[in-house]
């Protein structure tokens, strides 16, 4: 489907549904006027690229700290004493002494995995299908942030082969000039980005003059 700029809106909800509170609200705002592309794509876009964007940076964050936190997590996992029967078989379950990942539970494990993409014991434990937690209700979110990035990123794509002059320029002055207005986020962004997105984003970048 060719974008332009009457379907634009409707490509970007039926691509990044995750948009649909922040248009909707969007449009209550603006309340019997109409908003423009730029609006519409500076207001609801643009702020959900860049959440996306801080939550793959916490997360990267957070794998960086999990090798340096593990040994305090050790020091600290101390199980209480417990009475009860039916309690203590819990709290087995989550302090295992000796543990080498966390408090040594599953969750600690999964999220290890998740975070690092290192097997324990050469398996992934979220792949076993014996697990006690079943795989459906795993969120695994860093790859489901990734997924949705690709999913921006084949949006503004189809926006840069577009016939229609209005795409082209919202593409450009809303959305890759916001981009850009942070080094990092940008530099993040390249890795979705295709060559085309690539090479416009630079030009933008030289026509500010902050390249």
């Amino acid at each position: 489907m060719e974008l332009n700029k009457d379907n634009l809106v409707e490509r970007m909800i039926t691509l990044i549904p995750e948009t649909t509170p922040l248009y909707k609200k969007e449009i209550e705002w603006w309340g019997n006027e109409i908003p423009g592309l730029h609006n519409i794509l500076g207001n609801v876009l643009n702020p959900y690229i860049l959440s996306m964007f801080e939550r793959e940076n916490k997360q990267s964050n957070h794998k960086e700290d999990n090798s340096s936190g593990n040994a305090k997590e050790q020091e600290s996992s101390t199980k209480p004493s417990i009475s009860n029967p039916r309690l203590k078989q819990i709290m087995d379950e989550l302090y295992r002494p000796g543990c080498k990942i966390g408090s040594g539970s599953l969750a600690d494990i999964i999220r290890y995995e998740l975070n690092g993409k290192q097997p324990t014991k050469d398996k992934f434990r979220y792949q076993n299908e014996d697990s006690k937690i079943r795989k459906d209700v795993i969120i695994i979110v860093r790859p489901q942030n990734q997924q949705i990035l690709k999913r921006i990123f084949v949006l503004l794509d189809e926006m840069a082969l577009s016939n229609d002059t209005d795409v082209v320029n919202v593409l450009n002055v809303t959305v890759l000039e916001r981009l850009g207005d942070d080094p990092n986020i940008l530099k993040e962004a390249f890795k979705y980005m295709s060559p085309k997105l690539q090479n416009m984003s630079d030009e933008m970048e030289e026509y500010l003059g902050r390249k």
